[in-house]
């Protein structure tokens, strides 16, 4: 259990939202895989091996300085070097697969994986129909039919979009992000699958 919190207490100040609502799950269940990824909050009366929470492991360096078709705003950057992205709720805020090819890696359902950024940003994103260049990297269950996604701009403020294109909410900074739709996201996973 100590390296389990551990790793919540390496969360820094910036985002500690992520930090305080994985806190609360703990008390359900933890698991680290062979990988490093935690799951926090098992709640089985969903499937057998599902978790409230998967955080996984910092990108490595070498993924993060990586030339790509898209730019990596500063700010999400230091996301990935805590967290390679996560799962919460039914948020997913994406990372980088472990992959040297030149195309990303399609999502392997054999084992825990984050959804992939390019794939995000060279495939998902024209679904959502922005009306500039923004960078693509996280989705949540809205409501029974529509997911909202996550775009984030240079400067770090940040939207969330439907796929008819119209914005739901804006955020001045990475931090207020994250604690408006964990919150959200929380309330909506509460009424779906209450632990």
């Amino acid at each position: 259990m100590s390296a389990i919190s551990d790793r919540l207490n390496s969360i820094p100040e910036g985002f500690t939202p992520l930090r305080e609502h994985a806190e609360r799950y703990v008390r359900f269940g933890v698991t680290t895989d062979e990988a490093g990824a935690v799951s926090i909050g098992h709640n089985p009366k969903v499937a057998p091996e599902y978790f409230v929470f998967s955080i996984f492991p910092p990108a490595h360096t070498d993924w993060l300085a990586r030339h790509r078709s898209y730019q990596v705003p500063s700010d999400y950057i230091r996301f990935l070097t805590v967290t390679n992205g996560c799962f919460a709720y039914g948020m997913s805020l994406y990372g980088f697969t472990p992959t040297m090819q030149a195309v990303p890696a399609l999502l392997s359902r054999s084992r825990l994986q984050c959804h992939d950024l390019t794939t995000a940003n060279e495939k998902w994103i024209t679904g959502f129909r922005p009306s500039q260049r923004l960078f693509h990297f996280g989705s949540r269950h809205y409501s029974h039919t529509e997911n909202v996604g996550y775009f984030m701009e240079e400067s770090g403020s940040i939207r969330s979009l439907l796929k008819s294109g119209s914005e739901v909410q804006r955020w001045s900074n990475f931090r207020s992000f994250l604690h408006a739709e964990l919150t959200a996201a929380e309330a909506y996973n509460q009424q779906k699958n209450p632990i």
